[in-house]
C-alpha cells in the first residue's frame, strides 16, 4: 500500500485526480497515470497553499481512499465539483458526491499561519463523507486546528461494522441548512471538539454525543440543534439564546423522538453556567450550559414530529402605582404581598383569591438594548370604555387585557391615541401577582390577567434567583401552559385582534383624538450594493427586477426600504423588519443560467426564514439588506422575481409614542 503526498502549490484549485500533483512513496516519483488510479485504496497526505478538489468529474461519483491526512491548515479540501479552477469555497453547486474513507480523516495538528485556517468543506448540496468499512468504523481526527464544514443536505455517515468517532479539538461547523451527523457517528466522552451552529443553520446528531462543546453563533437568524439520542447527550452547550418564540430571532434545541409530553427546566444558574434538564416518559437528562444564562428560563412546545423544541419566554407585568382591586378596596400593586386577597372575575362574579407570590423588577429603559420592547403601554383614562380605566393604566407590552372572553396582549392594541407606548420615562418598576391559579384581576377598573408562570419567575429581582440584566417581557402563544393553565384563550391572530383594535380606535376618535399620520410609500426603493457602489435597476417587468452586474462583482447586497408591519398595522404580532419578499434569483452569463430559489441555504445574512404555501410556492423576506451568494463569470444579467412588497414608512418617518 502506497502513501500519496500532495505536492502541488499555488492558490488555484487542483483536482484530486491530477496524478502529477501526488508523490508516490512506493515509486519515489510523482504518480504516473500507469501507477495512479482515480481514488485508489491508499493513504493520502495533503498540504500546501493549494485548493484541492475531491471529485471533479461528474454528479454521483464516489471517491474511495484508505485515509486522508491534511497537514497544512492553509490547504483547502472541498468535497464538491467547483465547476471551475478558481471557484471560492462558499460557492453553491448541485452535485452529489461521496468521499469514502476506510479509516481516518485527519485534518492536522499544525498551528495555523493565517488568522482563519482554511476549512474542509463537505460541499454545498448533498455532500457525503462516508467512514468505515466491513473491518470497522472510521475516525475523523480534527487535530488542534482542523475544521470541517457542512451545509444544506450534507451528511457524515458510517458504513463500517462499528461506529465512527469524531475526535480532536478542531471545529465542525454547520454553515446553513441541515448538516447531519448520521447513525453510528459519535462523539466520545472527554472530546474537546467544538461544534458551531451558524445563524439559519441546523446541526443534527443521530447518535451519542458524549463530549465536545456545541456553540450557537450570535446573529439575527435562528440556529437549531437536533438531538436524537437524548440519553447519551453530554456535550456542553454555549450561546443558546431562545427568544420570544420559535421565529427567525430564535435559536433552540429540538429533542427528537422524546414525545410531545416532554418538558424542561433550567437550574443551577450562575453568570457562567446553568443546567438544562429535559424530562421524558423514560427519565431525564441533564445538559450543561456554558455562558451567562441569568434570567433565561426554559419553555418548550411540540415540534410537530413527536419531539420537543426547547426555548424561552418572558414575563408580563404591571407598572408600580397601578391600583389593584382587593377585598379591602383598591391598593397599589407594589403594596400587595403573599397572603393578601385580591378580587377576581369568575363566571361573572367577584371572588376573592389569595396571592401566593408577588414579583418586582426595576428596568432601566434608557440602557436597555431594545427600549421599545420593555417600555410600558399606557392605556389612557377611558381608552377601553366609560371610565375604563378610571386612571391611566401602564402595563408591560405583552401583559394581557381580558376583553370579550379572551386575553389580548397590550402591544397589539396600541393606536397612537388613547393606547400608546410610553417612551418618555428612563426607568420603570414592574410588578406582578400570582394566584393559586391563573385568573382575571382588576387594575384601575380594567379586567386583566394575573401572573402565569411560564418558567420566567427569575425575571423578577425578588424570586430568590439570579436576575437577568436585560429582560424583554415578551409572550409566546405556542407554550403549552396557555392551553392547560390559562384562565382564558390567548388572542394573537390578526383576524381576531383587528376588530377589537378598531373598536378602541373608533372610541379614541370619538373622544376627540386625531388618528396618527405616517408618511408612507409603496415603492420599496430596490437597488443593489455591489462592492460598495449603488447599482440601479436596468428595468422592471411586473414583479421582476433586472440588474446588469459588472465583471468581477464580489459583494452583492439587495437593498430596499424596510418597515416593521406592526408600525402601520399594530394588530399584527410580527417583530420583523420587512424589506421585499423574493421568490427567485436568475443569473445569466456566458456559461449559462443559474437559478436560486427562495429556500436556498446561502440566503442567510439580511434574510428572514423561508416561508411556504400549501401549493408548494416559496418566498423569503429580506430585512432591507440581503446578501446575495453571487458568483459571476464576467458581466451578467441578474433577474430578481418578487413575491410581494408592503407599504413602507417613507424616508425619515418615525412611529410616534
Amino acid at each position: 500500500m502506497a502513501t500519496f503526498t500532495w505536492t502541488a502549490t499555488g492558490s488555484s484549485a487542483t483536482a484530486w485526480e491530477t496524478t502529477a500533483a501526488w508523490w508516490d512513496s512506493a515509486d519515489s516519483v510523482n504518480a504516473a497515470a500507469t501507477s495512479f488510479a482515480v481514488s485508489p485504496y491508499n493513504d493520502f497526505v495533503v498540504g500546501g497553499e493549494n485548493l484541492l478538489t475531491i471529485n471533479n468529474i461528474s454528479d454521483g461519483d464516489t471517491d474511495i481512499a484508505n485515509s486522508l491526512t491534511v497537514t497544512d491548515p492553509a490547504a483547502f479540501l472541498m468535497l464538491y465539483d467547483p465547476s471551475g479552477a478558481t471557484a471560492p469555497p462558499d460557492t453553491q453547486f448541485d452535485v452529489l458526491t461521496t468521499l469514502s474513507l476506510n479509516s481516518v480523516l485527519n485534518l492536522g495538528t499544525v498551528a495555523p499561519q493565517i488568522s482563519n485556517p482554511a476549512p474542509t468543506h463537505l460541499g454545498s448540496v448533498y455532500g457525503t463523507l462516508a467512514m468505515g468499512d466491513s473491518g470497522g468504523g472510521g475516525t475523523i481526527d480534527l487535530g488542534s486546528f482542523g475544521r470541517l464544514e457542512g451545509a444544506y443536505g450534507d451528511t457524515v455517515t458510517d458504513v463500517g461494522s462499528s461506529a465512527t468517532e469524531i475526535m480532536g479539538s478542531g471545529t465542525v461547523i454547520a454553515v446553513g441548512g441541515l448538516f447531519q451527523m448520521g447513525t453510528s457517528v459519535q462523539v466520545a466522552a472527554g472530546d474537546t471538539t467544538q461544534f458551531l451552529i451558524d445563524v439559519n443553520a441546523t446541526l443534527g446528531f443521530c447518535d451519542a454525543v458524549a463530549g465536545g462543546t456545541i456553540c450557537f453563533s450570535s446573529g439575527s437568524g435562528s440556529g437549531v440543534l437536533d438531538v436524537a439520542a437524548l440519553s447519551s447527550f453530554n456535550a456542553q452547550v454555549k450561546g443558546l439564546y431562545v427568544g420570544t418564540g420559535e421565529n427567525t430571532e430564535t435559536s433552540y434545541i429540538d429533542f427528537i423522538n422524546v414525545g410531545t409530553t416532554a418538558s424542561a427546566t433550567l437550574t443551577n444558574i450562575t453568570t457562567s453556567t446553568a443546567t438544562l434538564t429535559v424530562f421524558t416518559n423514560s427519565g431525564s437528562q441533564a445538559i450543561a450550559l456554558m455562558g451567562n444564562y441569568v434570567g433565561k428560563y426554559v419553555n418548550y412546545l411540540s415540534d410537530g414530529s413527536g419531539g420537543t423544541n426547547v426555548f424561552l419566554t418572558n414575563a408580563p407585568c404591571y407598572v408600580a402605582g397601578s391600583a389593584i382591586l382587593t377585598r379591602d378596596g383598591e391598593v397599589a400593586v407594589e403594596t400587595i404581598q403573599a397572603g393578601d386577597a385580591v378580587m377576581t372575575l369568575e363566571a361573572g362574579r367577584l371572588v376573592p383569591r389569595k396571592v401566593i407570590w408577588a414579583g418586582v423588577r426595576e428596568i432601566d429603559i434608557a440602557r436597555h438594548p431594545k427600549p421599545a420592547q420593555v417600555a410600558p403601554i399606557r392605556f389612557c383614562r377611558g381608552a377601553l370604555g366609560e371610565d375604563l380605566p378610571h386612571r391611566d393604566l401602564l402595563v408591560s407590552p405583552d401583559h394581557c387585557m381580558f376583553i370579550d372572553g379572551g386575553l389580548f396582549p397590550a402591544k397589539l392594541l396600541v393606536n397612537g391615541m388613547t393606547i400608546v407606548r410610553d417612551l418618555t420615562r428612563n426607568t420603570v418598576s414592574y410588578h406582578h401577582i400570582e394566584l393559586e391559579r391563573h385568573g382575571v384581576v382588576f387594575a384601575e377598573g380594567v379586567a386583566a390577567e394575573s401572573y402565569l408562570d411560564t418558567g420566567n419567575r427569575a425575571y423578577f429581582s425578588n424570586a430568590g434567583l439570579a436576575t437577568m440584566l436585560h429582560p424583554e417581557f415578551a409572550i409566546n402563544a405556542h407554550l403549552r401552559c396557555w392551553e392547560t393553565d390559562a384562565c382564558a384563550p390567548l388572542m394573537t391572530r390578526p383576524e381576531v385582534v383587528r376588530p377589537v383594535w378598531e373598536r378602541f380606535a373608533r372610541r379614541a376618535r370619538g373622544l376627540g383624538y386625531a388618528t396618527p399620520e405616517h408618511a408612507t410609500t409603496t415603492d420599496p426603493g430596490i437597488c443593489l450594493n455591489v462592492d460598495g457602489r449603488t447599482l440601479r435597476p436596468l428595468g422592471t417587468d411586473g414583479l421582476t427586477v433586472s440588474f446588469l452586474l459588472p465583471d468581477g462583482a464580489a459583494s452583492v447586497r439587495l437593498m430596499s426600504r424596510a418597515t416593521n408591519p406592526g408600525v402601520l398595522r399594530p394588530w399584527l404580532d410580527d417583530p420583523r423588519d420587512l424589506g421585499v419578499a423574493v421568490r427567485s434569483f436568475a443569473l445569466r452569463d456566458r456559461s449559462g443560467e443559474t437559478v436560486l430559489g427562495a429556500d436556498h441555504p446561502a440566503l442567510t445574512v439580511g434574510w428572514h426564514a423561508a416561508e411556504y404555501a400549501e401549493d408548494g410556492s416559496t418566498w423569503r423576506w429580506s430585512d432591507g439588506g440581503g446578501v446575495l451568494p453571487i458568483l459571476a463569470n464576467g458581466p451578467c444579467l441578474l433577474e430578481i422575481t418578487l413575491s410581494e412588497t408592503i407599504t413602507y414608512l417613507a424616508d425619515g418617518a418615525r412611529l410616534a409614542a
